[in-house]
Formats: C-alpha cells, sequence, structure tokens
C-alpha cells in the first residue's frame, strides 16, 4: 500500500517549472521529494559536490593514523612525539586548507 495516498495537481508557469528542476537537481531529489521538504519545513540543501566527499576520505585517513597512533601509545606505554608532531601538523594544514577551498579563507589571516 502506498504511504501517502492523497494526490495533488497543480499548474507552474515555465518559470517556476525550471526553477523547481534546477533547485530539485541541485539538491539531488525528485520533485516531490523537494516539495514534501519544503511542505514539512526542512531545510534544503544543495548536496556537496565530489570534491567535498574527496576531503572527507582525506580525512578519515588522517583519524585512521591518529587512531594507529593511540593503539601503539598504549601497547607501548608511550607516545610517539615525532610522528605526534607530523600528524598534528598535517591536521592542521588540512584545515586551513578545508576552510580556503570551502570558506573562502585566506590563510595569512
Amino acid at each position: 500500500m502506498r504511504k501517502r495516498q492523497i494526490k495533488k495537481n497543480f499548474f507552474v508557469n515555465e518559470k517556476e517549472e525550471r526553477i523547481l528542476k534546477q533547485k530539485a537537481a541541485k539538491a539531488k531529489l525528485s520533485e516531490a521529494e523537494f516539495l514534501r521538504s519544503l511542505i514539512t519545513d526542512r531545510e534544503v540543501k544543495e548536496k556537496p559536490g565530489i570534491e567535498f566527499y574527496d576531503y572527507i576520505k582525506v580525512l578519515r585517513g588522517m583519524g585512521i593514523n591518529v587512531n594507529q597512533l593511540t593503539m601503539l601509545a598504549h601497547k607501548n606505554g608511550e607516545i610517539n612525539v615525532s610522528r605526534y608532531e607530523e600528524l598534528k601538523k598535517e591536521i592542521e594544514d588540512f584545515i586551513l586548507e578545508v576552510k580556503e577551498h570551502f570558506l573562502n579563507i585566506d590563510k595569512n589571516k
């Protein structure tokens, strides 16, 4: 059985049709899903591009490195300070790169 039983038919002009199609596509939603989101006051945001997911992949790799360093520290009872400093610098540089790219923040500020 259908989840939604009430069908709505309505008219839009060409401009409204174009805008609806563009906004739904940017959000990676069907037109019906897009309109239902608006009706229920859910914020509809444009889905990030592939580059965003590339950054997430790099971040996951850094997290794995931190976890490995932590496991070694627990196992050996001491931390590899030089490796810790490398990872810290790598993460700080990555944060700056993300800010520059997505927030248009100048790294010199």
